[in-house]
């Protein structure tokens, strides 16, 4: 083990087709890193590398395993080693949602030619600095990534875990990496299945399908009588038609997160027990047979503020509520003693969801991108720098007092092993060797992260950053998936209070300490704002009146605030 350090990095190589000209060749990448890695005394854990990937995407296969595995249970290596901090990415969210996530593992991004150089971009430090208030978005993407793995697997035709359903059994497969399962129709139990479809589609219900099989003596696996919902779970269970479903939910003792995650569907996963044909019209037939307003669980995932709005009337919860008419799928939001109780029970007005989540998005885009906005933010940043660089310099030497008298201990140790009076072998010393290895390779890591961070420079806040913060989140928001603007917005606003004619917002502190209040007067004629009804209007342009399946965004040009 070397004196210097016990350090592990990985180093990561990217060569961009789209990038020709300033594109290094991956050999010379791979070179320059491994000898800053080696002037360093790290010892390289695993080379990733990514050809022809443009570095403004994530989407790079050996960039996602990296990160995987820097995210995982154990701590592999404490830096990731690239050429130029571009390499890495040039994508400024992924390259500071990246650098965050991973920070917060203890990895740490190193530029060889660039190693000690700090994000001096002022974008980049107030996305850093927000960062902190919204761990929950970034931890989603993780679990995202983790879906894609699992996905990835299903694709190739690997069971990821679990029992097998009913009407299917696993088979064990011999490949490079070990012993693979895959799922094999088991025909004793995938006849029972094609039986409930056919019936299902001939008309039959469910509970009538419970009632003849059971009658007739047919169980089901364990020996267990077929019940009502056991029935109902074969049919709309996907993996008869041959997909694979992942991201449904955590597991049976987590509540589901459908509205975290959007789930990945793989199709033709593994060999089908139903025909696809029939598979659908079995899903045509149940949706037909549920109700046309549904339970508000059963649409949360569509709500991007549900779960913030309090009723200040009654203090209950709003909860996301959808009605179908003839003009399509109409979303509201509804304080949940209404829906429980009754209209009487509470006076609260039903808010069309289309039009207060463009309103409140607008303000807070307003709150995110504004002047005011950015120059309270920055200030409040430049404060905390001068703080905590201060502090920082203090600690520094401190760090490398630690890190000499760690060495010096080192040196002891290998004397004694020298001097032949002590009778001490090197066997009997390496355990305590180790330790102060891993011991100094922590204090050096905490050393190049203080140097790293000392080496940051106030904000000046310009006209350029202004644009391009703007920029960044419009694009951001544009982009996202509706889960993913739920999380992120989920992670800015704290809550909604509303009353007879104020919806009140209130933000992550780490935005603004101040709040919004919204006017919800001019309720539409002759719905359910104005009557307390459950269905959708034939019309209405009020500010809050009908509007069909529109997609929330930043702006709407007929939504006042």
């Amino acid at each position: 083990m070397t004196e210097k350090t016990s350090q592990k990095c990985a180093i990561y190589c990217r060569y961009s087709s789209e990038q020709q000209r300033d594109s290094m060749s991956i050999e010379a990448q791979r070179r320059g890193c491994t000898e800053f890695a080696e002037k360093q005394g790290w010892k390289v854990h695993k080379i990733y590398v990514d050809e022809a990937r443009s570095g403004t995407s994530d989407q790079r296969d050996a960039f996602q395993t990296m990160i995987a595995e820097a995210t995982g249970k154990h701590l592999p290596f404490q830096r990731i080693l690239v050429h130029k901090l571009d390499r890495f990415a040039r994508n400024r969210y992924d390259s500071v949602k990246y650098k965050h996530i991973l920070r917060r593992k203890g990895v740490r991004v190193v530029s060889a030619t660039q190693p000690i150089l700090g994000s001096g971009d002022p974008t980049e430090v107030l996305l850093e600095a927000m960062l902190e208030g919204m761990d929950e978005f970034y931890s989603l993407n993780l679990s995202r990534e983790s879906l894609k793995g699992m996905a990835e697997n299903a694709r190739h035709g690997w069971w990821n875990g679990g029992f097998a359903p009913f009407g299917y059994k696993f088979v064990s497969i011999q490949t490079e990496k070990g012993p693979k399962r895959k799922l094999a129709i088991e025909e004793s139990e995938a006849k029972i299945v094609r039986r409930i479809f056919s019936m299902y589609v001939k008309g039959t219900g469910a509970n009538a399908i419970r009632h003849r099989l059971n009658t007739e003596g047919v169980k089901y696996r364990g020996g267990y009588a077929f019940s009502r919902n056991l029935v109902l779970g074969i049919l709309r269970n996907e993996k008869y038609c041959g997909d694979a479903t992942f991201g449904k939910r955590l597991n049976k003792r987590q509540r589901p997160i459908d509205w975290k995650l959007e789930p990945i569907t793989v199709k033709d996963a593994h060999e089908a027990i139903v025909d696809r044909k029939t598979w659908n019209r079995v899903q045509e037939l149940l949706e037909g047979r549920q109700r046309t307003a549904k339970h508000p669980r059963a649409v949360a995932s569509d709500y991007l503020f549900s779960g913030l709005m309090e009723c200040l009337l009654c203090g209950a919860s709003f909860v996301g509520y959808a009605a179908h008419g003839s003009g399509g799928r109409y979303r509201y939001y509804r304080c949940n003693t209404q829906v429980s109780k009754g209209v009487k029970a509470c006076t609260q007005r039903t808010l069309n969801a289309d039009d207060v989540e463009r309103v409140f998005l607008e303000k807070l885009k307003t709150r995110l991108t504004s002047e005011q906005a950015l120059t309270d933010m920055v200030r409040g940043h430049n404060e905390a720098l001068k703080e905590a660089q201060a502090q920082r310099g203090r600690q520094l030497p401190a760090l490398e007092r630690e890190i000499v008298t760690i060495e010096r201990k080192q040196r002891r140790l290998f004397e004694a092993i020298e001097d032949e009076e002590t009778g001490l072998s090197k066997r009997d010393v390496a355990p305590r060797l180790r330790e102060l290895a891993d011991l100094k390779a922590q204090k050096e890591l905490e050393r190049d992260d203080l140097k790293v961070q000392l080496a940051a420079k106030p904000i000046t806040l310009s006209k350029q950053t202004i644009k391009e913060w703007v920029e960044f989140f419009e694009a951001l928001f544009a982009d996202a998936s509706a889960l993913a603007r739920k999380a992120f917005v989920q992670s800015l606003v704290v809550s909604v209070k509303i009353d007879d004619r104020y919806a009140n917002l209130s933000y992550n502190p780490a935005l603004t300490t101040e709040r919004d209040r919204i006017d919800l007067r001019d309720p539409p004629s002759g719905g359910p704002g104005g009557s307390g009804g459950s269905g959708p209007p034939p019309g209405g342009s009020g500010r809050f009146g009908q509007i069909k399946n529109g997609s929330p965004g930043w702006t709407s040009s007929s939504t006042g605030a």
